[in-house]
C-alpha cells in the first residue's frame, strides 16, 4: 500500500467521522483552501463555501445515519455511492467522487436527490 493511498483513505475517513458528527467546520477542514466542490450542478470555491454548504446539508438532513454502499480507490481519487436516513427524509442513493491531494480534498462533485418519508 502506497502513502498516497493511505492519505486518500484517512482523510475520507476523517471527512465521514466529522460528516457523522454533523460538525460543519470539521468536514471543511479536510479540504485544501482553494478546493472545489460541485453538487448537482452547484459550485462551492474554498472552505468557507463548502462549510456553508454542510452547514446546510445537516440542516437538511439532521441526525442522519449514513452509510457508504461501493466505494473504489485508486491513488488520488475515490469514487463512493453512499445513503442515508433521517427522521423525515432520505436519501436513497449518493454518488461522491474525490479527488485528494497533500492539503486535504482538492475536488469533489456529488449527485444526490433527498426525499420526504411520509
Amino acid at each position: 500500500m502506497n502513502s498516497k493511498f493511505e492519505h486518500l483513505q484517512a482523510v475520507l475517513s476523517r471527512h465521514e467521522s466529522a460528516l457523522a458528527q454533523e460538525d460543519a467546520a470539521g468536514v471543511a477542514s479536510e479540504y485544501d483552501p482553494n478546493a472545489i466542490l460541485i453538487v448537482n450542478g452547484e459550485t462551492f470555491v474554498g472552505r468557507d463555501a463548502i462549510q456553508s454548504f454542510y452547514e446546510q446539508l445537516i440542516k437538511q438532513l439532521p441526525k442522519a445515519s449514513w452509510a457508504t454502499d461501493r466505494a473504489c480507490f485508486a491513488e488520488d481519487m475515490a469514487y463512493v455511492e453512499w445513503s442515508c436516513r433521517a427522521e423525515r427524509v432520505r436519501v436513497p442513493q449518493g454518488v461522491d467522487t474525490f479527488v485528494v491531494g497533500p492539503s486535504g480534498i482538492e475536488r469533489q462533485t456529488a449527485w444526490f436527490s433527498v426525499i420526504s418519508i411520509s
